[in-house]
């Protein structure tokens, strides 16, 4: 009757999955007849385990064989607890896009602000500063992510209030133009992700209070003819202009590969390597020209930096590339500044490129080779 009844436990706790036939296993396509090799294992060290309390069970004496059935059950039921815990935790980042190409914003009548206390004063600001409120927004597949809509009252600019689970709250200030460009002031302290479009400059001012970023955003933004807002068309104008922005990016990130590639080409052609030769160094070649942003040419520079450098003097050096490149063209400012660093770790100048643009190839210090 025991033998019976555990059958029977096993059979309820793996429905369907015993009549699979676990045969025809292949090196290439580590598959039993189409069950996953992960998925496999999985089951077989569930009927491993399950086996071992059945042993249990059969062979030991009653209290014995009761008492670690008993344990194992437990541990069993505590895994799966948690396995379901986790599952759930987990569930809301399904469908989560973190870079989405479109969003799409809709309004939220019982928002859960994550930093309650801070909205309401943000909201109390804005409104002394004339906003009027349009509305509580989400974002889409951007879950943790909740919006705080303002007008102001005579149309000319929105305020945006964002509430982020991990961060605390900012806003932003925006007004368009009539010839289609806007302008974005910001006191988040996040740090830029991705280059924003001349056409939708974002100028960032983490210091700042609302007061005082609403004042220098009135002070300094752009004297083009202003496009008056209404409540009805927040939405429809936050989306198009985020899409706007993400296209002209992608845009921009296929440029600059097919640059890249046009560049690598023509440096094949022109520089006599042999192909195990561009084999052994194509990863420590780049190519500086005055396409690149300044942040770009000051990750390759910093790539140069002596590893034994000690960290108060990489900051140093880092920070003085930086105000170089704010000052001249990559390519001059590049090559000026490579001038100061230790032979060794000094990137040597391979070839001129005209074609598809100016550009020098350089190639960079070998690192963390091993010695003989």
């Amino acid at each position: 009757m025991k033998r019976k009844i555990t059958a029977e436990l096993v059979i309820w706790c793996f429905p369907g999955r015993l009549e699979k036939k676990m045969t025809g296993f292949n090196l290439k396509n580590p598959k039993i007849n189409g069950m996953e090799m992960k998925t496999f294992l999985k089951w077989v060290i569930r009927i491993i385990f399950w086996a071992a309390m059945i042993a249990v069970v059969v062979i030991f004496p009653k209290t014995v064989g009761a008492i670690v059935a008993g344990l194992l059950i437990a541990f069993l039921l505590i895994y799966y607890f948690i396995i379901w815990k986790i599952k759930k935790w987990l569930a809301p980042l399904k469908d989560l896009d973190l870079f989405p190409m479109q969003i799409k914003i809709t309004q939220s009548s019982r928002t859960k602000w994550h930093h309650t206390d801070k909205i309401k004063a943000i909201e109390g600001s804005l409104t002394s500063l004339g906003y009027e409120k349009i509305g509580e927004f989400t974002a889409g597949k951007m879950p943790g992510l909740n919006l705080d809509g303002f007008i102001a009252k005579d149309g000319t600019s929105y305020a945006l209030a964002y509430d982020i689970q991990y961060m605390n709250p900012y806003v932003d200030f925006f007004s368009m133009f009539t010839d289609g460009t806007s302008c974005t002031f910001t006191n988040t302290v996040q740090p830029p992700i991705f280059e924003r479009s001349p056409m939708n400059p974002m100028s960032r001012f983490p210091e700042l209070g609302i007061p005082e970023l609403h004042g220098k955003f009135i002070r300094e933004r752009p004297s083009n003819e202003i496009r008056k807002f209404s409540k009805e068309e927040f939405i429809p104008i936050l989306e198009k202009n985020y899409a706007d922005e993400r296209d002209w990016q992608m845009k921009c990130a296929q440029d600059q590969e097919r640059l890249s590639r046009e560049l690598r080409e023509n440096f094949l052609m022109r520089s006599g390597w042999t192909a195990i030769e561009w084999e052994k160094k194509q990863n420590r070649v780049t190519f500086i020209h005055d396409r690149l942003k300044g942040y770009e040419v000051v990750d390759i520079y910093r790539s140069c930096l002596d590893d034994d450098c000690l960290e108060e003097k990489r900051t140093e050096e880092e920070n003085n590339a930086k105000e170089l490149f704010k000052l001249k063209p990559p390519s001059l400012a590049f090559d000026e500044i490579i001038n100061n660093l230790p032979e060794k770790t000094r990137p040597v100048k391979i070839l001129e490129l005209s074609i598809p643009i100016t550009a020098t190839a350089y190639l960079l210090p070998e690192r963390n080779v091993e010695q003989d």
